[in-house]
Order: C-alpha cells, then structure tokens, then sequence
C-alpha cells in the first residue's frame, strides 16, 4: 500500500493539471475569440489626400495623380481667380453662365472660370471629370434639349465625387483661355479611392465573419 501511494498521488496530480489547462484554455478563447477580420482589414490602405495649387494663369495642370476605371475620386476647391485687374474675384464654381460663342473656354458649355478636370490632357469624351448631376439647366429648347448643360462632364467646381471612366493622370485647369492676366489661384484637395481597395473591403467580411 505504501509503495502504491506516490503513484496515486501523481495519478491524481496530472489528472487535476489536465482539469486545469482545459478549464483554462476554454476560459481564454471565451474571453478573446480569434477575429480574423479586423487583423486583416487593418492593411487596407487608407485614401489620402494630395493639395495642389493651381495658378489663375497657368494653362491644364497635370496633378501626377493616376487613376484607373473604377476608382472613387473626391475634389473640393477654395480660393479666388480674377480674369484681369479690377475683374470681380471667381470662385471654383465660376460665373455660372458659359463663354459658348465670343472668347469661348477651354471647355465652351461648362461655367466660364471654373475649376475644370479630366483624366489625361485631351479634355473630351470619356476623359472629362463627371459627376453626372447636370440636368440641362442651360436650355429647354432646340437643339440643347437632354445636351450637358452648364454643370456637365468636366466641370469640378468647388465640390465635386465621381468615379473614373479611363485611365491616365488627373488633370485640372482653369476654365479661361485667356491665362496672361489672370491673377490668384484655386487650392485643391483631391482624394482618390482605388477600386481594388473597395472591393477589398466590400468582400473581406463575406470571407471572414
């Protein structure tokens, strides 16, 4: 019987550091469940913003921000650019009316002095910066009827959340086309969201949760 008693002993012993160590592990992963998603959603890469000035007389302005179809871009604009000495000072939003016949803008139909943008230089077609807001608000009649009106593809204004519809470099410009006495500048703030980081975030809790 004596010889037999350490035995039980570290019998009972282990069977009590086993009772323990699942006890304690139960409680662990009660307590902090393993959540895969936010470890990984943390490598997200978050949108930043770049500021650029942007001259009343310089002409189109490459901001060296590329884009593809799909991604997400965001602008805002603040200042003044005034088209000559003594001219009234004009906002990112421009004169609201168009320089469509005499001394016409870079782009004719959109608000003269505007902040204006496209994807690459060429400043037509798909390339133009379009939010899809404008409602023909320059004519009801003839031939401008369901034409862009004022506020149509190009035009950026003082606010302005649109998707890419090409690829290339944003650039933005002044919507005069005579530059030389223009005085002042517009600062703008533009962000841009990858379409790879949206969809990213869109099916990672699919897969994770």
């Amino acid at each position: 019987m004596n010889q037999r008693l350490p035995s039980i002993i570290v019998l009972v012993l282990a069977l009590f550091c086993t009772l323990i160590n699942t006890r304690g592990f139960a409680s662990f992963a009660q307590a902090a469940p393993f959540k895969p998603t936010s470890t990984i959603q943390q490598v997200v890469p978050a949108a930043q913003t770049i500021t650029i000035i942007l001259p009343g007389n310089s002409g189109p302005l490459n901001t060296h921000i590329t884009v593809a179809p799909g991604d997400i871009i965001k602008i805002t604009a603040s200042g003044t650019i005034n088209n000559s000495m003594g001219a009234p000072d004009n906002r990112p939003d421009g004169q609201q009316v168009c320089n469509c016949v005499f001394s016409p803008s870079i782009l004719p139909n959109i608000s003269a002095s505007s902040l204006v943008g496209s994807v690459t230089n060429s400043f037509t077609g798909i390339d133009l910066l379009d939010d899809h807001s404008d409602v023909n608000p320059q004519g009801i009649s003839g031939a401008s009827i369901g034409q862009p009106g004022i506020y149509g593809p190009g035009y950026i204004g003082s606010a302005f959340t649109g998707m890419a519809a090409s690829a290339g470099e944003i650039y933005i410009a002044y919507n005069d086309n005579f530059l030389d006495d223009n005085v002042g500048s517009f600062t703008v703030n533009i962000t841009v969201i990858t379409l790879e980081s949206l969809q990213y975030k869109i099916h990672l809790p699919s897969v994770y949760n």
